[in-house]
């Protein structure tokens, strides 16, 4: 199984699904789908966010989608790219619903990230990040006890291009967290906690 994103409903009515996919064993069998159910439908269409195809284990985090407040067919979606090195924020965008995709963007480093839309191509990304010091390799899952984690923010005014440009990052939100973040669902121990928000 993979895990599901969120849900979000355009202003046409289009509802959307974001999810992590697994297609076999190797490293780059990683992807991320998306289904669309359009106002009054009953069945939706999947569709492969294919700027994320060949990833690495995209299961590590949810990815996000969100829309703009325009009434159209524009989606806007980030994930997680884990490396050996590094797990990297990417993003992609689709103006017709998910049928092609932009260029995909590395926005940052780090884990669990979030985005939100306003106008058309003017989208917002935060995500959990920590500088790659006091040991840390970039696995949030590995990083030491004295591993730092802020909220950091990046802003794009151009996403529906076919290569979005995104302003420098910044930091939102001083430290937030220490230690190792676990990545692992149910199977993260008491004293690894995970970053997901709790109601």
């Amino acid at each position: 199984m993979v895990p599901p994103g969120n849900l979000v409903t355009g202003s046409n009515g289009t509802t959307y699904n974001v999810y992590a996919t697994y297609t076999g064993a190797a490293p780059g069998d990683y992807g991320v789908g998306l289904s669309a159910l359009p106002a009054g439908g009953l069945t939706t269409t999947n569709t492969a966010v294919t700027p994320a195809t060949g990833s690495g284990d995209t299961t590590q985090n949810f990815p996000v989608v969100a829309v703009d407040n325009a009434n159209d067919n524009n989606v806007y979606v980030v994930w997680t790219d884990p490396t050996s090195s590094s797990w990297n924020v990417n993003f992609a965008s689709s103006s017709d619903g998910g049928k092609t995709w932009s260029a995909p963007v590395t926005v940052g480093h780090g884990t669990y990230p979030w985005i939100t839309a306003d106008a058309a191509g003017k989208v917002d990304v935060a995500w959990y990040s920590a500088e790659q010091t006091s040991g840390y390799t970039g696995d949030p899952n590995l990083a030491p006890s004295g591993t730092n984690w802020t909220v950091d923010f990046a802003q794009s005014t151009n996403a529906l291009s076919g290569a979005p440009t995104f302003a420098a990052e910044t930091t939102g939100v001083g430290t937030v967290k220490s230690g190792a973040i676990c990545t692992q669902g149910t199977n993260c121990s008491g004293d690894r906690r995970s970053a997901m928000p709790r109601k």
